[in-house]
């Protein structure tokens, strides 16, 4: 047994979980990466509190608005823009570069002022960045410093033509380690030459990509392969796990993702690993307050749902694993088989793409990015070099739109090896075929599916779940169908999403609203009660770019292409050119027209939230943090004015007429409590004296907008009355469907064809396969 204490230093967290599962470490040697290494090193010698990525939009933010910097006063605090100001300014002193080399004119000026700023800022608050950090290490190293450890050994951070030195400073560490380190024993490339194989049938789209991948993976263990000997490596981790986890199951198939499941994805809050990883991010987000309030800060909601996204539970170590290849660049494991899914001509290499401040060039060039299409190259020429078999899983189409492979990979010809897979069936294509699966826990979902009897699988007495949290949209979600209500909230099933060339519906509605949210807030902090529209447009215009830029816009859609980009500027129709107004300046217009009545926004709340308990009364709770609500929801804008209380929610839709006859009919009929749940909170906040009004209000139409479904206390303004009778039905409905959640009834409702039609379950509930037709009687 190897007895010393020895120091390994390595470059990723994939190799260090490897060398310290090999025979090179002893169990008393240390494993770790340079860079835990150097922030160790810092966090030990130095009272410094690390800026990191939470922390640094919010300084980035108060220094551009302490400052007034105006070509950036535009930005918010969860802008991606802040974070490319914050990654410019650390990339340029890592790195030795100055700022004058990439930008000129106003942007350089700005830029200069925010940097002063801010080591002026990480002086006086005794703060230090990444760049801080290495230069620490690399001025106080000394081979003395490790001096209690036997050996010392680094391993080498390049791979042929792939590099992992981050920065100047790193490298320059490194060659300091480099010469006072022994090499860590390098494992000779194999020069393997392995089969590649395609699938017999063309590839569709990403969700055949993934089932493909999983018939494959079914085949060969059929055939005595193991699972260990098998891997899926993916070019997109994230989104392919996810489609991986919704269909091995289907093949009676496990894996787990090398990279987890984030914490919010988990519905099931009680197990003991969910809560302890909430409870660690809780911690987390209690020690971030803590700092910001020190640093004169303010933690924003978003900051805490990005600590609870950030936040992963891996995955138990069953079955397959699914990975990127990156992952396993540098490692010896051979395999067997592996199932290359995702290289298609869009992802791999990955577009190459420039931010407002410096290039993809001069990202090569200056700050240590390796170069897309080399380092593709490699991973490409790697994952052979660690297989016996490759195969190549490509999609043909992404939405419309006709893929290519990727030119990086081998292309398939007419010698090209070639796996059928067309004998493996998933259990829904056997239960549809009548033909019978041995396996027992399958026995009674197969039963299901074609006798008339109502089961736990078409919703009935569903064990479980209870109804601790509503929000308008669940009750009218269970009010419409329980069964899909059970899916998509209780469950949280997840459609598969076509790729698509631009944003979808849902997308294009949070970014109208975000538009007008951020204008609104804007507008309503102006020293002045201006209704000049050039400057309303002006201003819309910035709102609708930082928008457009904020991380979870940029999240949700992905790659961008020439689709976002026009639905953007048919936004912003109408704001600086000569186009018919579109939907943001129709807002501004909108605005202007009623600024005095609204009282210039000063008297008004966007996406306000609010609570109700379970006796459905405002709930105020001391501690923000307190959960123990029943009704929670988000108001778009909510005006406290002094004779009336307005309550808007902006939609999307189309609209011709001042009312919308089929949604008021549905609001009528409790089939939409949207409307009544916001009067029910706010007559209860405000005064009595006060007239309340509430409405759906669209700007895509005939007319500049409509508020085309109505609810008020004064029948004169509304087509329906929020009086006691109303209040009586609303409670009576909302206790009524908490009672059937809590008591399992989740049977599915013979729902009109144009519901069904768009149902995000359509292809696992009963009555879509077998159309099912059963009486349910309302006892």
């Amino acid at each position: 047994m190897n007895l010393k204490n020895s120091l390994y230093i390595t470059y990723s967290n994939q190799r260090k979980r490897e060398l310290q599962k090999s025979e090179l470490t002893g169990v008393f040697d240390k494993v770790i990466t340079l860079d835990n290494l150097i922030k160790e090193f810092y966090d030990n010698e130095s009272d410094k509190i690390i800026i990191d990525k939470v922390t640094s939009s919010s300084i980035i933010h108060k220094i551009i608005k302490d400052n007034d910097i105006i070509y950036f006063n535009y930005l918010n605090d969860d802008s991606n823009s802040i974070d490319t100001i914050f990654d410019f300014l650390t990339k340029c002193s890592r790195n030795e570069v100055q700022f004058k080399s990439i930008i000129s004119g106003e942007k350089l000026i700005a830029i200069e002022k925010i940097y002063t700023e801010y080591v002026e800022y990480k002086n006086r608050h005794k703060l230090g960045d990444i760049s801080d950090i290495e230069d620490y290490f690399e001025t106080h190293y000394s081979k003395e410093n490790f001096n209690k450890y036997d050996d010392l050994f680094i391993d080498s951070f390049t791979l042929n033509k792939l590099s992992f030195i981050k920065s100047k400073k790193q490298e320059s560490i490194l060659q300091k380690l480099n010469r006072d380190f022994n090499r860590i024993e390098k494992i000779e490339e194999n020069p393997n030459n392995p089969q590649i194989i395609f699938p017999e049938v063309k590839v569709f789209d990403s969700t055949d990509e993934v089932k493909t991948s999983i018939k494959i993976a079914r085949k060969l263990m059929e055939e005595g392969a193991s699972d260990n000997e098998i891997i899926y490596v993916t070019t997109d981790i994230k989104k392919y796990s996810k489609l991986f986890k919704i269909y091995m199951p289907d093949f009676n198939m496990k894996g787990f993702s090398s990279i987890g499941t984030p914490l919010n994805n988990f519905c099931n809050k009680n197990s003991t690993e969910v809560r302890t990883a909430y409870n660690i991010a809780k911690n987390r987000i209690g020690d971030y307050e803590n700092i910001f309030k020190t640093l004169g800060l303010k933690f924003t909601e978003q900051k805490r749902e990005a600590i609870l996204k950030e936040t992963q539970i891996h995955d138990s170590k069953v079955g397959i694993e699914i990975t990127e290849a990156n992952q396993l660049v540098g490692l010896s494991k051979m395999y067997k088989h592996i199932i290359f899914i995702g290289a298609d001509i869009n992802s791999f290499p990955p577009q190459p793409s420039d931010n407002f401040l410096y290039t993809y060039d001069q990202d090569i060039n200056l700050f240590y990015l390796n170069d897309y299409y080399q380092s593709s190259k490699e991973l490409y020429m790697y994952l052979k070099s660690i297989c016996d078999n490759l195969y190549l899983v490509t999609a043909s189409y992404s939405g419309k739109k006709e893929l290519a492979p990727s030119i990086v990979i081998d292309k398939e010809n007419s010698n090209s090896n070639k796996i059928d897979v067309s004998g493996i069936k998933s259990k829904s294509d056997l239960a549809l075929d009548g033909k019978a699966i041995k396996q027992e826990s399958y026995t009674e979902y197969l039963q299901s599916i074609s006798i008339d009897k109502i089961t736990e699988y078409d919703g009935l007495n569903v064990k479980g779940f209870d109804a601790r949290h509503l929000s308008a949209s669940q009750i009218n979600r269970y009010t419409t169908c329980p069964l899909q209500y059970l899916y998509l909230n209780k469950i949280r099933v997840e459609a598969p999403r076509a790729e698509k060339d631009g944003f979808d519906v849902l997308e294009e509605g949070s970014l109208m609203h975000l538009c007008f949210e951020l204008f609104s807030k804007d507008v309503k902090n102006l020293e002045n009660d201006t209704i000049d529209q050039g400057f309303l447009y002006d201003l819309m215009q910035n709102k609708s770019v930082e928008a457009y830029d904020i991380q979870k816009v940029a999240e949700n859609r992905g790659e961008e292409n020439i689709y976002h980009k026009l639905f953007l500027s048919n936004l912003q129709a109408g704001l600086n050119d000569d186009r018919e107004p579109g939907l943001l300046a129709k807002f501004v217009d909108y605005y202007i027209e009623n600024a005095v009545e609204l009282n210039y926004f000063r008297s008004s709340e966007f996406e306000k939230e609010f609570k109700l308990d379970h006796e459905l009364k405002p709930y105020n709770p001391p501690d923000a943090d307190d959960n123990n609500h029943f009704i929670k929801g988000f108001i778009d804008r909510y005006d406290s004015l002094e004779e009336q209380v307005n309550i808007l929610d902006y939609k999307s839709k189309k609209c011709n007429s001042k009312i919308d006859t089929d949604k008021t009919q549905e609001i009528k009929e409790l089939k939409d409590i949207q409307l009544g749940l916001y009067l029910l909170y706010a007559t209860q906040i405000e005064s009595e004296d006060k007239n309340f009004f509430s409405s759906l209000l669209s700007f895509k139409g005939n007319n500049p907008y409509y508020h085309f479904a109505q609810m008020s206390t004064d029948e004169v303004k509304s087509s329906v009355l929020f009086d006691e009778t109303y209040i009586s039905n609303i409670k009576d409905l909302i206790f009524k469907t908490r009672d059937s959640i809590n008591s399992g009834n989740f049977v599915f409702n013979n729902s009109n064809e144009k519901q069904c039609k768009w149902c995000d379950i359509k292809n696992i509930c009963h009555q879509n396969i077998l159309d099912k037709e059963l009486e349910v009687s309302d006892e």
